[in-house]
């Protein structure tokens, strides 16, 4: 037994650390753990999450945002993120990029931009830990994106996304946005809404409305 033979006598050593933990953990030792996780640790193991709006809420937007060269963050915007990832919040970011149907830059650059982000985070031990977009609109002018979409807010096509890859629990989980349209993705979702405007310090929104 690992437990008792090689524990003991390593801790009478000091040379085994420990760490706590607070995430949910299930011992699948015997059939009734096993029967047991199969059945319930789904729903047990759900995420809290909260997503935000990109444009004008995480980062200053002047019009069809691409280049790494235009991130500007808004004040707070990187603490706030630094905040959730220790209260083992998943932050996730969605967003229409409809820059993409009308030919302004490509879908390569959304990923590119977002991927500068997250270089932008890391530095501050911080991340996004997902980023769903929407490339369509009905008045594009390249036809592959040229549609209307259930991804594109005020719809909640990404967020279902999200709560489908990420196991999240909607109940424990917040949309950060700045527009009607993230108001009523959030609402069909079943998410608690919280209003972003410039004047506020995101850090301060976030710290004062989530714990």
């Amino acid at each position: 037994s690992f437990e008792r033979d090689f524990i003991p006598k390593l801790i009478k050593k000091n040379l085994i650390k420990g760490h706590y933990e607070e995430s949910f953990f299930v011992d699948i030792g015997t059939k009734k753990n096993l029967r047991f996780t199969k059945k319930k640790f789904k729903h047990l193991a759900k995420k809290k999450c909260v997503f935000f709006d990109r444009d004008n809420t995480l980062i200053l937007d002047k019009g069809y945002t691409y280049k790494p060269s235009q991130l500007i963050w808004n004040k707070g915007a990187k603490k706030a993120i630094n905040y959730l990832n220790k209260l083992n919040y998943l932050v996730i970011v969605v967003t229409n990029q409809s820059g993409v149907a009308r030919g302004y830059y490509s879908e390569k650059d959304v990923v590119k931009f977002h991927d500068f982000m997250n270089l932008e985070l890391y530095k501050n031990k911080s991340c996004i830990n997902d980023f769903f977009y929407c490339p369509y609109h009905a008045d594009g002018k390249i036809k592959k994106y040229k549609k209307k979409s259930l991804d594109r807010k005020p719809n909640n096509g990404m967020i279902l996304k999200a709560i489908k890859k990420w196991n999240i629990n909607t109940k424990r989980s917040f949309f950060i946005g700045d527009s009607l349209s993230d108001k009523l993705a959030a609402k069909k979702s079943k998410i608690k809404f919280i209003k972003y405007e410039e004047k506020f310090d995101l850090y301060n929104l976030v710290k004062t409305n989530i714990k």
